[in-house]
């Protein structure tokens, strides 16, 4: 019997520290697509004349760990990956909301690492060590549930391993964070966000991570943080040039281009599909975002503008480029 890829299941837990793999599954989830397992070889030849022209050697040069998750954003494990992407959770009870916590996810100094283990077909199971997330991508289009791409990098791995250990149950039937009723706003010159009229939007934390290499050894020895890029793109359907007009003047009543930067800011609140006590809000300010003027379409029936920026900056010491505060049933994730 072939394997079966419509069969897949992935676990994720926090590690204490970089060399001592969790026991078990703090969360297992669904996925929509990814490589949770991501292993690669590179395989080199030492150039060695031997009276041949055909090469007489090969040897390993490196092995990549690089798990990549592709799943909707189910709200207890969703939490975990913000926590792995921005590094500081402040969490407390949700105010009138009995049972509820309120985790509100910033970013901090550095990265907890994380274990891995996944599932492909009926009996195929794996697991990768000291993992980093280097990539947490967030996404939402037009009614569909939002849905997220984690890429880690990690330190070493295990492949043919007989099971996932632990008895969590996978968060597949529970609901998850969608678009429906969800709230936008945008102001491309300024920290006010208004409503507006959006089409699809993505929220990108890039931690810039990197493996650390040694010799003698093929697997990284392990994984460096990088500086934060917060990054997003907001496809707007705006009734004027308003916004536009701000981004590349600096004021919503100026006419001349000005060659200042300009600071915007977003923000986005998500509800669940099943209970709407659990929510997820996205605030990003200090955008110095980049828009062009929409094109002209004879065929066209509405016009849209794309806010968007490759990171957030900053503007005093104690600050985070981005502030992600996710309400759900899950007490704690350290």
């Amino acid at each position: 019997m072939s394997l079966n890829p419509s069969i897949g299941l992935v676990g994720i837990a926090v590690q204490t520290n970089k060399d001592t793999p969790a026991s078990a599954p703090t969360f297992m989830h669904g996925l929509t697509g990814g490589s949770p397992f991501g292993v690669s070889r590179s395989i080199a030849n030492t150039s060695v004349s031997c009276g041949n022209r055909a090469p007489s050697d090969a040897r390993v040069d490196s092995i990549e760990v690089s798990p990549s998750v592709q799943s909707l954003c189910y709200p207890d494990v969703f939490g975990l990956y913000l926590y792995a992407a921005l590094g500081a959770v402040d969490t407390t009870a949700a105010t009138g909301k009995e049972g509820y916590y309120k985790h509100v996810f910033t970013m901090g100094d550095d990265l907890p690492y994380c274990t891995i283990w996944s599932q492909i077909g009926k009996n195929n199971f794996t697991r990768a060590d000291g993992c980093r997330l280097g990539t947490l991508a967030i996404s939402a289009t037009g009614n569909e549930h939002l849905s997220m791409q984690a890429d880690f990098k990690g330190i070493d791995g295990q492949v043919g391993i007989d099971s996932i250990p632990g008895s969590v149950q996978a968060s597949c039937f529970g609901g998850k964070y969608t678009t429906t009723d969800c709230t936008f706003k945008i102001d491309a010159a300024g920290d006010t966000p208004a409503d507006a009229l959006v089409s699809e939007a993505s929220f990108t934390v890039e931690n810039n991570v990197s493996g650390l290499t040694s010799i003698g050894r093929v697997t990284p020895r392990d994984i460096a943080v990088g500086k934060l890029s917060m990054g997003c793109s907001v496809t707007t359907i705006p009734d004027d040039i308003t916004e536009y007009r701000k981004l590349v003047t600096g004021s919503k009543t100026a006419t001349k281009l000005s060659g200042s930067v300009v600071l915007g800011s977003v923000y986005a609140k998500f509800f669940h599909t099943d209970d709407p006590n659990m929510t997820l809000e996205v605030s990003i300010n200090h955008c110095p975002f980049t828009a062009d003027f929409p094109e002209v379409d004879p065929e066209g029936s509405e016009a849209t503008i794309q806010f968007s920026t490759d990171a957030a900056i900053i503007t005093s010491a104690g600050e985070s480029p981005v502030t992600i505060t996710l309400v759900n049933k899950t007490a704690s994730y350290k």
